[in-house]
């Protein structure tokens, strides 16, 4: 975990002597989508959203822990949930992004699980969005079969109501994006986006707001949505993330937003994995 801070705190020196961030290029905004439901209306979406229930077994398989009180395991989660929100509380901020560098590397199911255990901790909303457009599986992790998507918001053809999904017991909201999009660069750079996403963040008292992003050094879609959120997480995978691809998300990564970095897959002695925060 050192190691990967020292990269971390490298690039953040080179950027510096180069004289700035890099910034995410602009483009063109598509027409403003129907987001009814997430102003104003908020609340009474949350009373509308469907309620699902995901069997036990599917969250272990799929290595949901952070409701769980029977493992261990879970225990690094709550503590990665505290960590977490005590940092974005320093920025007086309610939202935040998981990226990873590259694919397969984790993201998904820390987002999954902070989320999750963010929902357990508090009781105001916790919403949790799939903006993974080019690879959605948020829906699969939990196991959820959405018949709209959180790009049916944005692009109008569905409200806020009609997609959300209660995770039951908790006060987790799920925005699912089912299908993958060919255009999800200008969906995600819109203002109808924008306006969701800060809708949900602040159109209820105390609500958190968790976004799955695509890999960072990929796409350019993290960089646009971290425009939009108050907090950024990396997450790396020990024994492939290499130090160079760190680096240079770290260069991509606003200093001001970032939280702090997530090990995936730390190996103990007993061979055991789990995730560790710095």
């Amino acid at each position: 975990m050192e190691k990967i801070q020292q990269a971390v705190e490298r690039a953040r020196q080179q950027r510096a002597s180069l004289g700035g961030q890099v910034d995410a290029p602009a483009r063109p905004s598509r027409p403003s989508a129907n987001t009814a439901g997430a102003s104003g209306g908020l609340a009474a979406a949350l009373q509308q959203a469907r309620v699902f229930e995901p069997s036990t077994q599917h969250l272990r398989e799929n290595r949901i822990l952070a409701g769980a009180t029977d493992d261990v395991r879970s225990d690094v989660f709550r503590k990665l949930r505290t960590q977490a929100m005590l940092r974005l509380q320093t920025l007086g901020g309610r939202s935040l992004m998981v990226v990873s560098a590259r694919d397969g590397e984790g993201k998904t199911l820390v987002a999954c699980n902070l989320a999750f255990g963010i929902a357990h901790q508090t009781a105001a909303p916790t919403f949790l969005l799939d903006m993974d457009f080019r690879r959605p599986s948020v829906h699969r992790t939990f196991g959820l079969e959405p018949e709209v998507s959180l790009t049916d918001v944005i692009e109008g053809r569905a409200t806020v109501e009609e997609v959300l999904v209660r995770i039951a017991d908790s006060q987790l909201y799920v925005l699912p994006q089912a299908r993958k999009s060919e255009h999800a660069s200008e969906i995600v750079a819109s203002q109808a986006a924008r306006t969701l996403i800060q809708n949900l963040a602040n159109g209820v008292p105390s609500a958190k707001l968790v976004i799955d992003c695509p890999p960072l050094l990929l796409t350019d879609e993290p960089l646009v949505v971290q425009g939009y959120v108050d907090g950024c997480l990396l997450v790396v995978e020990q024994g492939r993330t290499s130090r160079d691809d760190v680096e240079r998300s770290a260069e991509y990564l606003d200093e001001a937003k970032y939280l702090g970095s997530v090990l995936n897959r730390v190996v103990e002695s007993e061979g055991s994995t789990y995730y560790g925060y710095r």
